[in-house]
């Protein structure tokens, strides 16, 4: 599904996106249904990935200060 590669769009992602979900006979308002959700999914992604690396770097830091 072109919705999964981001949750930032160019003109022609965004083109190609609503020429496929047309092809699958949804109504505009459907189509935009599911990129919202694929929008929510990838933010949720991307605030855990975001999350789980500050964490590992203050983990890292702390380490690395009490070894110099």
């Amino acid at each position: 599904m072109p919705f999964e590669h981001g949750t930032y769009f160019s003109e022609r992602e965004t083109y190609k996106a609503r020429e496929f979900l047309s092809t699958l006979g949804l109504s505009s308002k459907q189509a935009s249904e599911i990129k919202a959700w694929h929008q929510y999914r990838l933010g949720k992604q991307l605030m855990i990935w975001a999350t789980a690396g500050t964490i590992s770097g203050i983990v890292l830091g702390l380490l690395f200060a009490q070894m110099f």
